[in-house]
């Protein structure tokens, strides 16, 4: 009976359905036949009714879409923000005074009047006629409520901070991260939901399905170290002569990684403009073991004398490696982490090289060990034989509930360990190579140089290295920096350089105060509301730089190319929609030559031709 009833209620809804549709019908038909419409008119009806949905869509004042989360600094400085502008386009069809909407829109955007009217009268259904609008002009224009005029939202990464860290931060295309945090860390800061188990070096507490609304990332690094680390780094690779380098400022008692410099570097806002530079920084090379050679024999000799050794000979009188067999260096070797595989948690990682020959150290003949696992066995060496590992995620703030979840201490817990009892840690502290003057100012610091020629087969490559190693304070360290340069040019030097590690002593004795200074500082906890006014601002100028629109020069009539150059092939073949040009294209990835040239007349010319970065 209640099957019967329910089948009743449904067709009668139908039937009122069906009744209310052929109303709708004979009105549209009185109404069509009192004003019959011209040719123009039925398409702009069908238009309308199609784009009906997409209409409703590009309407600015409903919900936004969820942005690509921040990433912050541990002072929560933004390294990577996502805004969003506003593209304007219009269908011609359905604009019934031209004139009017010209007028307006030029006011609105800032564009000629003339421009607008040569993009409107340029052909095809839908015009793009302006980019990188601002949320205050896509509302002025959405209020108007101007016929034939839409607005479409577009999300622009920005990098505020530019080359610093860019090595590790990363970068996006087509909104989607491509590599270092940007890549690694794609399931936080994408839209969308992920199993809290998916990141399980953070405790997300009871919260077990997360990413339903923005989620932003806090690091480790220190914004003020990174760039303080950089600038010493760029002076020191210019006044030797060195062509790259790295710097690694870690926390001794943790393994959270403070500074993660590199030269030469790249701006992730133009990265496709520096594609070798990404591949050359030394993190994917590795440390020559001879930098390292002293440090190993001797923590490997206080080990094998046991805690009632005392402190070594001095190297004039005690005997060759200490009478140390290269087994025997190799073992303690693997005990302090040198040598050893591990699981790299870093976006930016080099394992090192597996199942190669042994030099006379019992170290990987070819290039050592990666930075990462270096600094791994040294702050064992030095922070009283605690094992830790390097990582950079600190913490994930949820938006919508405003809620900081850090990190997991069981995780963490498990991935730190004791290599060394504590008195053995204090005499492998003790007996470590290092500078005797900067031990008077509470300084830990060791450098090292290397320039040696490596047989590989019927080839032979060139080794020019130094390296520093310091921590501060020297009792009980807390922050330990390791820095590596490489020259790639064989002596003799051009006039004025120098090559060794000198100056790198120098440099260790100005730097590590002043990073251990920032370090202990007590960090910012409280999120800001909203998005760095400096930065957005920035953002809005680099965008008017990038993306400026070429006007046709005095007396030129017509349109001209416009700039593509540096785009990715979907937003340059956007942006010529409007031509009407032929495209032919050349290769694959970011457009890198264009012809005709940006800024050229386009009267007469039908087709353009564009070459992507494959290709070069």
């Amino acid at each position: 009976m209640t099957r019967a009833l329910r089948k009743k209620a449904r067709n009668k809804k139908r039937l009122y359905a069906v009744i209310l549709f052929v109303v709708l019908l004979a009105a549209a038909g009185v109404e069509l036949y009192r004003l019959p419409p011209s040719l123009l008119d039925i398409g702009r009806l069908f238009r309308l009714a199609a784009d009906k949905f997409s209409a409703e869509s590009a309407d600015i004042s409903s919900a936004e879409a969820v942005l690509r989360g921040t990433i912050f600094d541990r002072n929560l400085n933004e390294l990577a923000v996502s805004y969003q502008l506003y593209s304007l386009f219009i269908r011609p069809a359905e604009i019934s005074d031209p004139q009017k909407v010209t007028s307006v829109l030029s006011r609105l955007t800032g564009l000629e009047e003339g421009e607008l009217e040569l993009r409107m009268r340029s052909g095809g259904s839908l015009i793009k006629i302006a980019e990188n609008l601002e949320q205050q002009q896509a509302s002025d224009i959405n209020d108007l409520r101007l016929a034939g005029v839409y607005s479409k939202p577009t999300e622009e990464r920005f990098y505020p901070e530019h080359e610093a860290a860019a090595d590790l931060i990363g970068y996006t295309g087509e909104g989607t991260g491509l590599a270092g945090i940007e890549g690694n860390c794609e399931t936080i800061l994408q839209h969308g939901d992920f199993r809290s188990s998916s990141v399980p070096e953070i405790d997300f507490k009871d919260s077990r399905v997360l990413g339903s609304s923005k989620l932003d990332i806090v690091l480790t690094l220190d914004l003020e170290i990174q760039k303080a680390i950089e600038h010493k780094l760029r002076d020191y690779l210019k006044t030797n002569g060195a062509t790259r380098g790295l710097a690694l400022v870690m926390n001794a008692r943790t393994g959270a990684i403070l500074a993660w410099a590199s030269r030469p570097s790249f701006n992730p806002n133009y990265f496709w403009q520096a594609p070798d530079t990404i591949e050359s920084s030394l993190f994917h090379e590795m440390i020559d073991s001879e930098l390292y050679r002293d440090i190993l024999i001797r923590a490997a000799a206080v080990r094998k004398n046991d805690e009632l050794g005392g402190r070594l000979l001095p190297v004039t009188i005690a005997a060759d490696n200490y009478g140390l067999q290269e087994n025997e260096v190799r073992q303690y070797g693997e005990i302090f982490g040198i040598g050893e595989d591990f699981f790299c948690r870093l976006p930016v990682c080099t394992e090192s090289i597996a199942q190669t020959d042994k030099d006379r150290s019992g170290i990987k003949e070819k290039g050592g060990i990666s930075a990462q696992q270096f600094i791994i066995a040294a702050a064992g060496m030095l922070n009283g034989g605690w094992k830790v590992k390097p990582y950079v995620l600190d913490s994930i703030y949820d938006e919508s509930q405003m809620r900081r979840y850090g990190r997991s201490k069981e995780y963490d817990s498990a991935e730190r360990r004791r290599i060394m009892s504590p008195s053995m840690g204090i005499m492998v502290r003790m007996n470590l190579p290092h500078e005797q003057k900067a031990a008077a100012k509470d300084l830990f610091l060791h450098t090292s140089s290397v320039v040696r020629i490596v047989q590989e087969g019927a080839l032979s490559r060139y080794v020019m290295q130094d390296m520093m190693i310091g921590a501060m304070p020297v009792k009980s360290p807390e922050i330990i920096i390791l820095m590596v340069t490489r020259q790639d040019n064989l002596n003799p030097l051009p006039a004025g350089l120098k090559h060794g590690s000198g100056d790198l002593a120098d440099l260790g004795e100005k730097i590590l105060p002043v990073a251990y200074k920032l370090a202990v500082h007590e960090v910012q906890r409280d999120f800001p509301k909203g998005s760095d006014t400096s930065n957005y601002n920035q953002f809005l100028i680099s965008r008017r730089i990038d993306f400026q629109e070429q006007n046709p020069a005095a007396g030129q009539n017509g349109p001209v190319m416009p700039l593509v150059t540096g785009l990715s092939l979907r937003k340059g073949l956007q942006r010529l929609n409007a031509y009407n040009l032929k495209v032919k294209v050349e290769g694959s990835g970011r457009i890198v030559t264009q012809q005709p040239e940006s800024g050229k007349p386009l009267n007469g010319i039908g087709e353009c031709t564009l070459i992507l970065e494959s290709n070069i």
